[in-house]
């Protein structure tokens, strides 16, 4: 028999017997002193007095740990229960004595107390359970920056010793061992990256970015891959992130950086991330193809990647795997300043952007950025006028400024006058940077200023109210933007006169004529010229022009006496009758009855005085504008209108201009010739007596009496006009005596 175990056996009986006495004797004494036991005045017990821990502890060292051994547990229960009741160094002392496990206590001591770098070196270092160690360098986030970077570092070591360990060994494990390195080497650089951002957002010269350290925030941070990043960070403005970004994992994210700047919101000022988009595209300009095949075999999770441009097809073009060229730089600044105006109306963001594009000496970008420039008038002007941006892209340079002033009216001169300054600044600079060559500056304006005296000539007129130098000083006339030459404003006033088309605006065509310089103020108005000959030739324009403005002038004092006498006619349509054709004759006269037809239907009565008056300015009118028409047909269309006026008077006005002396030849050009007087007045009276009535007294029957009386004055022995005078009074007899 084995003495060792014959040993064993009686130190085991020995203790269960002293526990056995010790546990009866301690019952014992407790009976004992049942009767000394203190109650409260609410019959509650009260606490023993207790010796000082000090003294307990002191006792306890000197008391046998088989001791602490239940009768009814075995070693190892008892050991498990002093590690859970975290009475470590008792359990480290059976954990010795009896050969227990001693990494359970390391363990405990890890998972239970606050991670420091201290317990890294007391405590996990000293599990000789590997596996479990680099689980927990994994899984572990403590709550310190520092403690969790020196965590990581501690299970890269640890990895990396074992496998010089075993490095003649080739197995399963080794495989497994180069995965977990990764995993720990992946979440030891997001620590990195995590830092960099804490110290971009708090500082760097103190150590406040490590009190700002949140491990629930990493334990999501570093599961994701940077492209995951970026875009969440893209989503809420985190500039400074995505600049860490950028900068610390551009390898893997030099193919995305325009799809991430695809992501920042639209309502996010494009300064704010010109920086990134000047590194991207120095990144993407200058990479090489080497450059990109290493980005795309560096093994990363692409699910969100591959997730992402499924749902986001359209951003899939701005993924780039090779160096990037002035089209694709082109093609992304168009995309994005669109989608900003599309999503947000932000014309200003869209407008910064293609500025930084333009900068960065993308030329193309600038037809885009002047219809936006342009566009962006209407837009934050209060227009009630709306169109889409892709509507008015296809306007024409006479259509977009026709939408100026098709809106509501605005009476504010001031805003007239800023509208309109803005307005020509823009489409100025719009001409030139389409590179309109054959659009000059005068043009644009001649233009503009002929549509919108069409569509609203009082708009118009306000604008030249603005700009009028009448009574202004040489200072305040240099100080005119737009139109800042006499010259160029008299020419312009008087081609606005000549193409207003409503009859009612005759009173504003006056009162832009008075908006004009005089002849006399020559001397004050030329202050831009710096030599004799510029001088001369500046006067010598500026008096052919005065010449232009008194014939307007006249032409508007015609158009003033057709309509006073029911005629009405814009100075526009007076020209057009004036011009020169194949059929003016024909037209000319057609006209002229028309004057005088509207002229005659106009009044009922009227002395002599006013009708010489209204003829002479016809003879002047035909003089000036009707110069196909002679004194002879002028006379004979005369008499014509006013016989078929059905109206007395301008009958009896008729016979003054027939010619009633055969044989004075000298008043031919101003009055009708006897022989086709009596033809007309014979036609007008037959005409008249056509369309008679049955009553005797029958005003027609009287107008055509009024003819014939007058023929028979002229010649009294003509015997047709007797007979038709007979005839009038036969035909009066008859209606007498026999009325229907």
């Amino acid at each position: 028999m084995d003495p060792t175990r014959s040993t064993n056996i009686f130190s085991h009986a020995f203790g269960q017997i002293y526990f056995a006495f010790m546990f009866y004797i301690s019952y014992f004494i407790h009976l004992l002193k049942l009767p000394f036991i203190r109650r409260d005045n609410d019959g509650r017990f009260i606490d023993p007095i207790r010796p000082p821990k000090a003294i307990i502890d002191g006792l306890m060292e000197n008391f046998d740990d088989s001791r602490l051994i239940n009768a009814n547990e075995t070693v190892e229960d008892t050991y498990i229960r002093m590690i859970k009741s975290k009475q470590y160094e008792t359990a480290m002392r059976l954990a010795k004595k009896f050969d227990l496990e001693i990494d359970l206590i390391y363990k405990n001591m890890w998972q239970h107390n606050e991670k420091s770098i201290h317990l890294i070196d007391e405590c996990l270092a000293k599990i000789n359970d590997q596996m479990w160690i680099i689980n927990q360098c994994i899984d572990c986030i403590p709550r310190q920056l520092p403690v969790q970077r020196y965590l990581l570092q501690f299970g890269i070591n640890l990895i990396a010793h074992h496998q010089q360990q075993q490095r003649q060994q080739q197995s399963e494990d080794s495989n497994v061992f180069n995965e977990i390195r990764t995993k720990l080497s992946i979440h030891l650089n997001r620590l990195d990256l995590y830092e960099k951002i804490l110290k971009s957002k708090f500082g760097n010269d103190n150590d406040d970015f490590v009190d700002n350290f949140d491990q629930e925030f990493f334990r999501q941070f570093r599961q994701k891959n940077p492209f995951q990043l970026a875009i969440e960070h893209a989503h809420q403005a985190d500039i400074e992130t995505l600049s860490v970004l950028f900068a610390h994992e551009h390898r893997k994210l030099a193919s995305h950086f325009f799809v991430i700047l695809s992501n920042l919101p639209e309502t996010l000022p494009p300064s704010n991330y010109k920086d990134l988009i000047e590194l991207a595209i120095s990144t993407l300009s200058n990479a090489t193809d080497d450059d990109f095949l290493s980005i795309t075999n560096i093994d990363d999770d692409d699910d969100y990647e591959n997730k992402f441009y499924a749902n986001n097809s359209d951003q899939l073009k701005f993924k780039s795997d090779k160096p990037v060229d002035e089209k694709y730089l082109t093609e992304w600044f168009e995309y994005r300043a669109q989608i900003i105006l599309d999503l947000t109306m932000l014309i200003d963001y869209s407008l910064e952007l293609l500025r930084i594009g333009i900068d960065g000496q993308l030329s193309r970008l600038e037809d885009l950025y002047s219809e936006l420039d342009l566009y962006s008038l209407f837009v934050y002007e209060n227009f009630t006028l709306t169109i889409t941006f892709e509507k008015f892209r296809n306007l024409s340079i006479d259509e977009k400024m026709n939408l100026l002033f098709n809106g509501e009216k605005n009476d504010n001169i001031l805003f007239i006058r800023n509208l309109f300054e803005k307005f020509f600044e823009k489409i100025i600079v719009y001409c030139q940077r389409k590179q309109l060559v054959n659009v000059s500056r005068k043009e644009l304006l001649r233009n503009f200023f002929l549509n919108i005296s069409r569509m609203d000539f009082g708009q118009c007129l306000k604008i030249f109210e603005i700009y009028t130098i009448v009574n202004r000083t040489t200072e305040e006339i240099r100080h005119l933007k737009i139109i800042d030459d006499p010259c160029d404003l008299i020419e312009l006033a008087l081609e606005c006169i000549r193409s207003y088309d409503r009859v009612s605006d005759l009173d504003l065509a006056f009162k832009l004529m008075e908006c004009l310089p005089e002849r006399d103020q020559a001397h004050l108005l030329n202050v831009e010229q710096n030599n004799d000959d510029d001088d001369d030739q500046w006067l010598d324009r500026f008096n052919r022009i005065n010449d232009e403005a008194d014939e307007i002038a006249f032409h508007l004092s015609m158009v003033e006496f057709l309509c006073e006498n029911n005629t009405p006619i814009t100075v526009k349509e007076l020209i057009q009758i004036s011009a020169t054709t194949t059929t003016t004759t024909e037209k000319q006269l057609s006209f002229v009855k028309k004057v005088l037809n509207n002229f005659c239907k106009q009044r009922t009565t009227i002395d002599s005085l006013e009708w010489k008056q209204f003829f002479l300015n016809l003879k002047d009118l035909i003089k000036k504008y009707l110069t196909s028409i002679s004194d002879e047909e002028l006379i004979e269309t005369t008499v014509r209108c006013l016989l078929w006026s059905n109206n007395e008077y301008f009958i009896q006005m008729a016979f003054n201009h027939i010619d009633m002396m055969e044989s004075i030849r000298g008043n031919r050009s101003k009055k009708l010739n006897t022989e086709k007087g009596i033809q007309i007045l014979r036609q007008v009276a037959k005409d008249y007596l056509k369309y008679a009535g049955s009553q005797p007294d029958d005003v027609m029957i009287k107008y055509a009496r009024m003819c014939l009386d007058f023929i028979h004055t002229i010649d009294p022995n003509d015997f047709d006009t007797n007979d038709e005078l007979n005839f009038i009074q036969a035909l009066q007899l008859l209606n007498q005596e026999f009325p229907r």
